[in-house]
């Protein structure tokens, strides 16, 4: 008989011969029921709340039927009215056979039939279909009990002094002689304490110590579950001694040659690498040959087999590595996709995290360099640096989101806050200032410095920007220079303007232009030099010096000063350059200078042209001098007499006015 039974929650999981039972937790499920769908024949059901099926109508029975209508099979598994037709129904019964179990047949009129006795066998019961509440209590007796195939209910006992030897089938045991000791173990001992031999027949104290609830060694006050004053030495760590574990897991353990693990399942048992050092779960748990590797952090090393030199610190920092050697991962996901890269150093969350073949690049900064993937020679310093990266190299970007969506371009250098943030590209850029290049993408070989500057540049390609917000205004224009805060150029898409000085603007390609309208002075200890060889020069076209003359003749000339100017400290000569663009804009080959603008080289060169003319003008007037003094003395020779030289002189006074005036 069965006499144990279980708590609330678990259930019988096993009976022993004598009726004992062994208890185990009721499996319950952990799932949730998402839906109850009515199958064939049924109906009901559904996806929220309580529900309920039930048989359809079609399928029950009896059916609502007409008179003289039956429920019959469609076939289909339901039942469908249809017509009576059977005719061999409305019959008389006969005789009631007995089969099988039964007794009290034939009955041809009236009668009885029952089961009979041991009528019923075990073939006609169905599986679990007789259990005890089917059962009368008391109405099975030890008669009723095959005795060899059930144990009958134990009803003897054995006298004091003496135990169970057999327990026989029928219920009756057997007893014997309890043994008793032929020999005397004494000794005494404190409570608590585990008991040891002390001799071969003595028991004493040993140093373990247990209250019930802790354990010491040592000590008889132990604070935790274990508790050791001394020493704990294991063995060194093979493949199967010298290991804590946690559960069924490793733990700490120090496999190998001068390796050290800790965490579950941290390194292996089976590795021949040396020197390396793993703390946290799954550490370097699959290193075979790779050594002075050192991981901390859940699953940091995780793949790397041979690599060597490694650091990683942080949750799966250098997760993929396998065989790179070399890198330094510091943060979440650092170099967490790195395989072969070597020489590569990543400090912060997501650090070069999907690096995988690139070498000797150094990111430090939550994802700096995350994309980078093949990139080589790489330094990123910030938050987002050099993000996009994926094969560009030597690239080195310092600040937050310096360079963050580059992905191709090389050699470019990055220091500031969102610098060259948008480059994909472009390659041999340099900016350093507050978003400096800001907004350029596949732009090449530019250089700015200072906030702002080159911020709107795109392809613009050679330009060189130094101060805060120059060349603001340049998007595509190439090889320009601005050096000032503030220096830039009037229109986007200029090449070679050169601005220079505090907003200084530049308004036409090829320009320069030095300071803005506040400069008042331009000086320097030597004079400007500008080129002049004959050999650079073309298209030579003659000036007539009179024509000049008569041009310059026309000019308004005035004393001025400029707009904005102090009329008392800033005063100037000169024409304007309005009538000097319609007197000498053209030469008939083309332009020369513009309607409000004096080159100082034109100027000089309408001046000498005009010196010329002049000395020209000097020229005759000298040798028509020299004519007249000659025919002059020729008269004084011939006339003899003073009267008539006197006469002469008086009548020659405005041809001798004319040859003595001073050249204007």
């Amino acid at each position: 008989r069965v006499t144990g039974t279980c708590p609330a929650g678990s259930s019988i999981r096993d009976i022993d011969v004598n009726g004992n039972v062994t208890c185990e937790p009721d499996d319950v499920g952990t799932g949730d029921i998402t839906a109850v769908n009515a199958g064939t024949g049924l109906q009901g059901g559904g996806t929220t709340g309580d529900v309920t099926l039930s048989i359809a109508p079609s399928y029950q029975l009896p059916q609502p039927c007409a008179n003289e209508k039956v429920a019959k099979s469609n076939g289909a598994g339901g039942w469908v009215c249809a017509d009576d037709n059977d005719t061999n129904s409305g019959g008389t019964v006969t005789s009631v056979g007995t089969g099988a179990g039964l007794t009290g047949g034939p009955v041809t009129s009236t009668g009885t039939i029952s089961v009979a006795t041991a009528g019923i066998t075990a073939s006609m019961l169905a599986a679990n279909s007789v259990d005890s509440g089917k059962i009368v209590d008391g109405s099975v007796g030890s008669a009723d009990v095959n005795s060899a195939q059930i144990q009958l209910r134990i009803g003897s006992s054995c006298a004091a002094g003496s135990s169970i030897r057999v327990i026989n089938s029928d219920g009756t045991v057997v007893c014997e002689a309890d043994d008793t000791g032929a020999g005397g173990i004494t000794g005494t001992g404190t409570t608590n304490f585990v008991a040891k031999f002390t001799g071969v027949t003595t028991l004493g104290n040993s140093a373990i110590f247990d209250d019930g609830t802790k354990v010491g060694i040592g000590t008889t006050i132990p604070n935790e579950q274990l508790e050791l004053t001394g020493n704990f030495r294991l063995p060194a760590t093979t493949a199967t001694t010298g290991i804590i574990k946690s559960g069924a897991n490793r733990f700490i353990h120090n496999f190998g040659t001068n390796n050290f693990f800790a965490g579950v399942n941290a390194g292996n048992l089976t590795m021949t690498g040396t020197g390396n050092t793993a703390i946290g779960a799954s550490a370097l748990v699959s290193n075979t040959t790779g050594a002075n590797n050192t991981a901390s952090g859940v699953r940091a090393l995780l793949s790397n087999t041979t690599g060597a030199n490694n650091t990683a610190s942080g949750v799966q920092a250098l997760f993929s590595n396998t065989t790179g050697s070399s890198n330094t991962a510091s943060g979440f996901f650092a170099l967490l996709s790195n395989t072969t890269g070597s020489g590569n150093t990543a400090s912060g969350n997501q650090a070069l995290q999907n690096n995988t073949t690139g070498i000797q690049n150094t990111a430090s900064g939550a994802s700096a360099l995350q994309n980078n993937t093949t990139g080589i020679n790489n330094t990123a310093s910030g938050v987002l640096a050099l993000f996009s990266n994926t094969t560009g190299t030597s690239n080195t970007a310092s600040g937050f989101q310096a360079l963050q969506n580059n992905t191709t371009g090389f050699q470019n250098t990055a220091n500031g806050v969102r610098v060259l943030q948008n480059n994909t590209t472009g390659f041999n850029n340099t900016a350093s200032g507050d978003r400096a290049l800001l907004s350029n993408t596949t732009g090449s070989s530019n250089t700015a410095s200072g906030v702002l500057t080159l911020n709107n540049n795109t392809t613009g390609n050679g330009n060189t920007a130094i101060g805060s917000g120059v060349l603001l205004s340049n998007t595509t224009g190439s090889n320009n220079t601005a050096i000032g805060n503030g220096a830039n150029v009037s229109g986007g898409s200029l090449n070679n303007a050169t601005a220079i000085g505090a907003n200084a603007i530049v308004d036409a390609s090829d320009k320069v232009r030095i300071g803005d309208s506040n400069v008042t002075v331009i000086e320097g200890q030597v004079a400007f030099t500008a080129v002049s060889d004959k050999n650079q020069k073309e298209n030579f076209q003659p000036v007539n010096g009179e024509v000049v003359l008569k041009k310059i003749q026309e000019f308004t000339l005035t004393s001025w000063n400029y707009i904005g100017h102090d009329p008392e400290k800033f005063r100037h000569y000169g024409p304007m350059a309005q009538e000097f663009f319609a007197a000498f804009g053209n030469d008939g080959v083309g332009t020369i200078g513009t309607p409000t603008t004096i080159n100082s080289g034109d100027m000089a060169g309408i001046l000498m042209i005009a010196v010329q003319a002049l000395e020209k003008q000097n020229r005759e007037i000298k040798a028509e001098n020299t004519d007249l003094k000659a025919r002059l003395e020729r008269l004084e020779g011939l006339a003899g007499l003073r009267k008539d030289r006197l006469y002469l002189t008086a009548t020659s006074e405005p041809v001798l006015s004319k040859v003595d005036r001073p050249i204007q």
